[in-house]
């Protein structure tokens, strides 16, 4: 987490728009690739359900997008069709293994020990982990708005980020050290 001079805190993804980091590294060819899993689409639907999905915490531009969507076709997990002069993308039969394979990875390094005894380790569906961070970030973004320019609302702000960034990284930390 890092201040910006001027009250404003930056914590993984830009308060408003210009700026920032929203997504990790490697996250945006994945996200493409789950949109168009539902449906073909062209980059700018794509950009604005991005855009909805994150309630506007995230507005990605042409430049992110399509680099990303012609590095998912150069690898065959995409196609590209010409249709009405826009590039509708769909997803390949590779795509779908991919991110099924993909989600299967994820899956079982965030939860090594799920078990059905255990309903507490069941593993999020990938729309109820879309859905959960969605909602951190609305509420964050609101809270940003809420703050305003009153410092002890900022100061409270940042208790509760710091908090949580501490905790993150203590998981991080158990989980990625060696048995």
């Amino acid at each position: 987490m890092r201040g910006r001079g001027d009250g404003h805190m930056r914590w993984g993804h830009h308060s408003g728009r210009g700026g920032g980091r929203y997504l990790g590294r490697g996250r945006l060819p994945v996200m493409l690739l789950r949109l168009i899993a539902d449906e073909p689409m062209h980059g700018y639907q794509m950009m604005k359900a991005l855009e909805e999905q994150s309630d506007g915490a995230y507005s990605p531009s042409a430049g992110s997008i399509y680099p990303a969507l012609q590095m998912l076709v150069e690898r065959g997990l995409a196609d590209a069709k010409e249709e009405d002069d826009k590039k509708i993308y769909a997803i390949t039969e590779a795509g779908r293994k991919w991110l099924a394979e993909h989600a299967r990875k994820k899956q079982e390094r965030a939860f090594p020990d799920a078990s059905p005894e255990n309903p507490e380790s069941r593993p999020w569906s990938a729309e109820e982990l879309r859905l959960a961070e969605a909602e951190w970030i609305r509420l964050l973004v609101r809270a940003e708005s809420a703050a305003g320019s009153h410092p002890d609302r900022w100061a409270a702000l940042r208790r509760v980020l710091d908090k949580s960034a501490r905790h993150l990284s203590d998981l991080l930390d158990q989980w990625e050290r060696p048995r």
